[in-house]
């Protein structure tokens, strides 16, 4: 009985010491989230969200989800670079996000499509001594 009180009495005063860290983990970081949609205000999932602190050089990389939205927790404070990419749109960068620590940033990124355009020329050919260009189809990535 007694070793089953020291255990109790050793594992409670674990647990107290743990949650103290644990709390001042969280206490001493910060946290950035948001959303990206399109300039119709539809949310965009499957966008790439990289996260670059200036200072250190950390980085970290989510995905939105249906919701277009993402969420980075436990950062150090600093000051960050935030690039979001996905195909069909440009590229959108926040330059100088500066993260507190306990304080939640959001950045709600709005991407325009994408300005590079594909151009598909399509021939057709009657005999082997005349080709005729018939259509030329330019293609804009949405």
């Amino acid at each position: 009985m007694r070793k089953l009180t020291t255990l109790v009495c050793c594992a409670t005063a674990f647990v107290c010491l743990s949650a103290g860290n644990l709390f001042a983990q969280l206490n001493s970081s910060a946290t950035l989230r948001g959303t990206v949609a399109d300039k119709t205000q539809a949310v965009v999932p499957n966008a790439e969200v990289k996260i670059t602190n200036k200072e250190t050089g950390l980085t970290r990389t989510a995905t939105t989800g249906n919701e277009g939205s993402y969420v980075f927790n436990l950062l150090p404070s600093g000051h960050y670079e935030v690039r979001v990419a996905v195909k069909g749109f440009a590229t959108a960068a926040y330059e100088n996000v500066e993260l507190a620590v306990g304080q939640t940033t959001t950045i709600d990124a709005v991407l325009a499509p994408s300005q590079q355009a594909e151009t598909t020329e399509v021939f057709i050919t009657g005999d082997l001594h005349q080709t005729s260009k018939i259509a030329e189809i330019e293609f804009v990535p949405t």
